[in-house]
């Protein structure tokens, strides 16, 4: 009993030891530091990674903080600001950087925290205001990069050292959003009017444009129609007995059909001498020498 009793306190007695042995270390992580207060005036800051003997560390008036000097990222949601035309956006902020001066980040400013998100709102606010909602989608990361060297100066001044900040979304609110549907709407029913109305107009001038074309090539064509007859009459009064024959035609076609009488068997009498009789003649022979004709009135 008294074995295992010895067993035990020499086990707690050497944790006991390395405790108290490590209590009068600090430890400095890579990539990080500790700044080492004292009575709340800065006494040392310590960057080189690894054990730092610091006994007074347990003494109520001596504070050691941890810093870490790695790259760190903020990211900032759903910013409200407008546009150059009064639009209201969101837009989300990513902001790239780490601590470079230890001191200066506890000491130069009350809250880096709360500081750098005023800074990245006003910087944001500043920079796209004077730009179109168009204009902040199509170049966020050329309006990124400006709004890192507008911001960059002043963080330096906090001990921050800011590799990029990036526009991660742009949107817009829901009744914006409606607003701006309801607007395109509009637009597209006046463009609609607009096009049905010019294709009217156009339809309208073409119209007109192909009836003064069409009145032009029929009044060609009634004149070279005029030309080709009076050739045909020259032709034709070459000709005596075509130009007779013609004539006889022509007379007869201007005779009036309705009160039409038709002879035959009369040698001496021409076609036209017996269409111009007067209608009054009934059926019957004529003379001994003639045979009889059946003949049609039309009165």
């Amino acid at each position: 009993m008294q074995f295992l009793l010895g067993i035990a306190l020499t086990f707690a007695a050497t944790w006991l030891g390395r405790f108290l042995f490590l209590s009068l270390f600090a430890e400095v992580e890579e990539q990080g530091a500790l700044v080492v207060t004292r009575f709340g005036k800065l006494v040392h800051v310590h960057t080189k990674a690894g054990l730092v003997f610091m006994p007074s560390r347990w003494l109520p008036w001596t504070r050691v903080i941890p810093v870490s000097l790695q790259r760190d990222f903020r990211h900032y949601r759903d910013l409200r600001l407008n546009d150059r035309r009064g639009t209201s956006i969101l837009i989300d902020l990513w902001i790239e950087f780490r601590i470079a001066d230890p001191k200066k980040a506890l000491f130069a400013v009350e809250d880096w925290e709360d500081s750098l998100y005023g800074l990245m709102t006003h910087s944001a606010t500043s920079v796209l205001s004077s730009k179109e909602f168009a204009t902040i989608m199509k170049e966020r990361s050329e309006l990124g990069r400006m709004l890192r060297d507008l911001v960059e100066t002043e963080t330096a001044r906090w001990g921050l050292q800011v590799f990029s900040v990036y526009i991660r979304k742009v949107g817009l609110r829901t009744d914006v959003l409606r607003q701006m549907f309801e607007a395109v709407g509009a637009r597209l029913e006046t463009a609609k009017a607009e096009v049905e109305e010019e294709g009217r107009i156009r339809i309208g001038l073409l119209e007109a444009r192909t009836a003064a074309d069409i009145a032009a090539l029929v009044a060609e064509a009634k004149s070279q129609h005029l030309s080709a007859i009076g050739r045909a009459y020259e032709k034709m009064r070459k000709e005596p007995k075509v130009m007779a024959a013609y004539s006889e035609l022509h007379e007869l076609s201007l005779a009036d059909s309705k009160r039409l009488v038709s002879f035959q068997g009369f040698p001496e009498m021409r076609p036209l001498d017996a269409a111009m009789i007067s209608s009054g003649i009934t059926d019957g022979p004529i003379d001994e020498d003639f045979r009889t004709v059946p003949r049609r009135v039309v009165t």
